[in-house]
């Protein structure tokens, strides 16, 4: 009985340093627990902290004065400064420099009314703030008697078919073609296609640049099926620049495959490059905004989010469909994609002629 036991635990240690001894599977193991607990952990946060909001006080009251102090003292808001008018008001909130806006009219102190516009482009966003907004208030009016008007500007209904769809277009964009650049690189690499490519009269630019066409190709083809089932389907109203709704879609397309052909250049193997892919893929996803608020992130989380390319293609969309933003609006969205997406070409043909 003692022989087995001491046979099995030799067993047992052949077996742990058969699979730890490889440090590529050691990193696959790892890496993307960590990386994914990381990512929940600090961008799937939902509670709402330090949401922008203003105010345009036209009754200016000592009750207006400390129903603005309450939301001012409370860790969800951050008070900026007041509106200056409701131009002033429509344009903070267009850029949105404000998430919500409390607007008290003149006779506030016989209608006890007070009106609140909250940006309705991050609909679950928006209606958590507006939900704490009228608790916040209500509980300044201790026998009741007050009247909140509440709406949410570009998704008045606060309607999720016209906030997921739009944005869920970018991301299967992103995981499909990763997908299908990175698996059918790595297939033909263990095929031994790749080898014979690299044995005729085509330069490794050649090789890399017909792959990334037809993955462009592919990718094109998608979004205008993606885009037919959007507005035929599910009926979602389009009121943006159709020249800019095909520029953002080229530009992402751009930087989707580029990241494909990147991680399939390092990849041996198609276990390994869907790994990868799920690693680089799962983190851009998450924290593009489209279901938590960028600003419930921690600061350097935000500031590092400015260069996710999944980012740059929800908010794009975002404007374009909710804003009927046109290309002027958009284009430092798409120039910034069309450049991450030659940088990534680059790097994957100097790996690539490395190899």
């Amino acid at each position: 009985m003692k022989g087995r036991g001491i046979r099995f635990a030799e067993l047992f240690r052949k077996e742990l340093l058969q699979v730890l001894r490889d440090p590529k599977v050691r990193f696959a193991v790892f890496a993307p627990s960590i990386l994914l607990l990381l990512t929940f952990g600090y961008g799937g946060i939902t509670t709402l902290r330090e949401t922008p909001f203003a105010v345009l006080d036209r009754a200016h009251t000592a009750q207006t004065e400390a129903i603005v102090a309450k939301l001012d003292a409370s860790t969800i808001f951050d008070r900026k400064r007041d509106f200056r008018d409701f131009a002033d008001l429509k344009h903070r909130i267009e850029t949105k420099d404000v998430k919500l806006a409390v607007m008290f009219p003149t006779d506030f102190s016989r209608s006890h009314e007070v009106n609140l516009i909250v940006d309705g482009r991050t609909a679950i966003a928006a209606q958590k703030a507006l939900s704490h907004a009228e608790t916040i208030i209500a509980s300044q009016f201790r026998y009741g008697g007050v009247r909140i008007s509440s709406r949410g500007w570009f998704n008045p209904g606060f309607d999720d078919v016209w906030f997921m769809p739009p944005n869920m277009l970018a991301i299967l964009m992103l995981l499909v073609l990763m997908l299908l650049v990175s698996l059918v690189m790595t297939q033909e690499r263990e095929t031994g296609t790749l080898d014979q490519l690299r044995i005729t009269p085509y330069t490794p630019f050649e090789i890399l640049l017909a792959k990334g066409c037809c993955g462009i190709t592919v990718g094109l083809l998608q979004f205008a099926m993606s885009l037919a089932l959007i507005f035929g389907w599910f009926r979602v109203p389009y009121t943006g620049s159709f020249l800019a709704l095909g520029v953002m879609g080229l530009s992402f397309t751009v930087t989707a495959v580029g990241l494909g052909l990147l991680v399939s250049i390092w990849c041996r193997n198609l276990q390994q490059a869907m790994i990868a892919t799920v690693v680089v893929m799962v983190p851009l996803v998450h924290l593009s905004g489209m279901l938590t608020p960028v600003s419930c992130m921690p600061d350097a989380l935000q500031v590092a989010m400015i260069f996710n390319p999944a980012r740059c293609a929800v908010d794009a969309l975002q404007r374009l469909f909710l804003e009927g933003a046109g290309i002027l609006d958009v284009w430092a969205e798409a120039a910034y994609l069309f450049a991450l997406g030659a940088g990534l070409f680059a790097f994957a043909w100097y790996g690539f002629r490395r190899k």
